[in-house]
């Protein structure tokens, strides 16, 4: 009997372990690892998802830098008056009358008017004539000219015409083309 009971002890502690250790990995590993698989899964998602956003924000970057220049761009273009009242026309071109410089000076205002269509196409812009007249000096003539071409905002000179009165003054009459916005407009 001594040998079948140490076969017996045997088997029993040889099964005991095998089953401590199937029951083992059957209620601790085996979920572990299919959670760890799922969480291997889910990682993957994430990394390919963070991948995508950091592509689009590449990308977003890209036209932000872009978006910015276009501003720089425009900024550096000549502007347009938003309206015959935020004109800076008038004040840019007005001189004090001193009898040194400037003897006479008259401006003249016309209304605006709306630009013709294009190819059918409504332009959101007016424009109007400003003249300028008066007797200076060459110089403070110049300056006002200067002003003008130099302002950053969209006025053409479409007319100097220059006489000479004595004492080292000029005539001079200055016909301005000013573009405004229309009202409402949006360029």
């Amino acid at each position: 009997m001594t040998r079948i009971h140490s076969r017996r002890d045997l088997i029993v502690w040889g099964a005991v372990p095998a089953a401590v250790a199937t029951c083992a990995v059957a209620f601790f590993i085996v979920p572990n690892y299919l959670r760890a698989r799922s969480l291997t899964n889910e990682a993957a998602s994430i990394s390919a998802a963070a991948d995508n956003y950091m592509v689009q924000r590449g990308g977003f970057e890209l036209l932000r830098r872009q978006v910015e220049s276009l501003r720089d761009e425009r900024d550096g273009l000549p502007r347009f008056a938003r309206s015959p009242e935020d004109s800076k026309l008038v004040s840019r071109v007005a001189r004090r009358i001193d009898g040194r410089t400037v003897a006479d000076q008259a401006i003249q205002m016309e209304l605006p008017e709306p630009v013709e269509p294009v190819e059918g196409r409504p332009l959101p812009l007016g424009r109007r004539v400003v003249n300028v007249q008066m007797q200076g000096s060459f110089d403070e003539v110049f300056k006002i000219i200067d002003d003008i071409e130099n302002a950053g905002h969209v006025e053409r000179i479409r007319k100097v015409v220059l006489s000479a009165v004595g004492n080292g003054f000029v005539d001079a009459r200055i016909e301005v083309e000013e573009w405004l916005k229309a009202p409402g407009g949006e360029l």
